[in-house]
């Protein structure tokens, strides 16, 4: 551990007293090291010493400015030949005409997380309170050789215009930017790998192009952007965080590199996002990703994609067009809720797990196609389906589970294959059209399903038996004409 001796180095005084106490002036003057250029910096240097108590490197401090009223202030990396390492609490306090500031880090110490806020150097004792001691009129902030952004680094500076930082720069730190209303463009350093939680969150950006280095984008890192019209994405991107457009209401664009593996929450409440290009390389679509993007038409989603999760595009109220693709084996909870425009969708056959309420309000809904593979329709799936006017149920399916198709007031015919053991409570409740349900089966097979609670419309009359040749016998059976159901007479 190294020895660090202080040499206290400024000591300001008026020119009367210069006048009056000349000797004694000139017996601290070898400790004075104001700066004479522009920027009048005050400073203090720091012998560092080893373990035999010898100077292995002296660096400075700063601690002040013999005139605080500027308007443009630097503080460079080395001052008479010392590299300043820290800047003191409340160096520049007084500094309240401040517009342009140029530093070569930001906060208390070089390349340093620690009190790594701007305000700290005009005696905020939090980047909490930023907003509050940053002057007001510093608009344009410049450092040269921070090779971080720290956390928290300008979070709350709404008058903040400009921020420029090194190509050496390697990564932009959590909510940095956050609260930046004014600042509407910036150019991120090539050297950027690493883009933190929330780091321009809230802030006025209406453009950003990421650079081609950067591999993670952290979680709500561009959320609530208002002004954001176009993102550029590279390739070398791997990682995207929850959230990290959410909100992004002006978003109207957006193309998913193939580097891509999986989103989540990503593009929540954009409502705007009208075009999304998602690439091959994409194998989750976590819950949420495109919920409530209210003016998204259609979607591709991707070969190559297995899941896509709850609420994925819950209250998209203009989507109409879906394409599923054959390695989707799982849909979540709630998936294309609400999204009342959608009129019909083929479900793949790689499909194996439909979540609850999966479609549940899609008001105009007509169609829909279950592909043999699903084993299950779980509770509340086709709920309010309120022009869907017939279904089949494939073999592969077991259970029809609670008000799957309640309130699907004009679903008039229903196929129900021979694998289907239990009928859940309610699953047909409101469906007041419902005219046949042409069962796969025979009577005695059906006498062995479980219909649970209550299932009026369920009635004996309604229910049709398969017969591929004309039967003998009284009852209610249907076939198959190419391809069509058709009542034996």
């Amino acid at each position: 551990m190294k020895k660090i001796r202080i040499i206290f180095s400024t000591i300001l005084v008026s020119l009367l007293f210069l006048a009056s106490c000349d000797t004694a002036f000139e017996s601290l003057s070898t400790e004075s090291k104001t700066q004479d250029n522009a920027s009048e910096l005050i400073y203090e240097t720091v012998d560092h010493l080893n373990d035999e108590d010898e100077v292995v490197s002296t660096t400075a401090t700063v601690t002040g400015l013999t005139n605080p009223r500027v308007s443009f202030l630097e503080v460079p990396e080395y001052i008479d030949g010392y590299f300043i390492t820290e800047i003191t609490f409340g160096a520049f306090e007084e500094c309240r005409e401040l517009e342009s500031i140029k530093l070569s880090f930001v906060g208390e110490y070089a390349n340093s997380d620690t009190n790594g806020y701007l305000g700290y150097i005009f005696g905020a004792p939090s980047y909490i309170y930023n907003f509050d001691y940053v002057p007001s009129g510093l608009t344009l902030v410049t450092v040269t050789d921070e090779t971080i952004v720290p956390d928290y680094c300008f979070k709350g500076c709404s008058n903040l215009i400009s921020a420029v930082f090194s190509e050496s720069t390697t990564n932009i730190g959590k909510a940095a930017f956050s609260g930046c209303e004014n600042l509407k463009s910036i150019s991120i350093p090539s050297g950027v790998t690493s883009i933190g939680h929330l780091a321009f969150c809230s802030s006025g950006l209406t453009s950003v192009t990421i650079p081609d280095n950067v591999k993670t984008i952290g979680q709500g890192a561009f959320m609530r952007c208002e002004d954001l019209m176009l993102v550029v994405i590279p390739n070398s991107v791997s990682t995207i965080g929850w959230g990290a457009f959410k909100e992004c209401t002006n978003l109207s664009t957006i193309t998913v590199p193939n580097s891509v593996a999986s989103l989540e929450g990503t593009f929540l409440g954009c409502v705007n996002l009208t075009s999304v290009n998602m690439m091959e390389g994409l194998k989750t679509l976590g819950n949420w990703t495109f919920h409530d993007c209210s003016s998204l038409e259609s979607i591709s989603v991707p070969e190559g994609v297995t899941t896509i999760g709850d609420y994925t595009f819950s209250q998209c109220s203009n989507l109409k067009d879906v394409h599923l693709p054959n390695s989707v084996s799982s849909i979540g909870d709630y998936c294309f809720a609400e999204c009342v425009n959608l009129n019909s969708v083929s479900l793949p056959s790689s499909l194996v797990t439909l979540g609850n309420a999966t479609f549940a309000d899609c008001e105009n809904m007509s169609s829909v196609s279950i592909a043999e593979g699903a084993t299950s329709i779980e509770a509340f799936e086709f709920y309010g389906c309120e022009n869907l006017t017939s279904i089949t149920i494939p073999d592969s399916v077991s259970n029809i589970g609670k008000a799957a198709f309640m309130k699907c007031i004009n679903l008039s015919s229903v196929i129900i294959s021979k694998g289907v053991n239990v009928i859940e409570q309610n699953a047909f409740l409101g469906c007041c059209k419902l005219s046949k349900v042409c069962y796969c089966g025979d009577l005695e097979s059906w006498g062995k399903i479980e219909v649970k609670g209550f299932n009026p419309e369920l009635k004996p009359e309604l229910v049709f038996f398969y017969s591929e040749n004309e039967p003998s016998e009284d009852g209610n059976f249907w076939r198959y004409v190419d391809g069509n159901v058709q009542i034996w007479q």
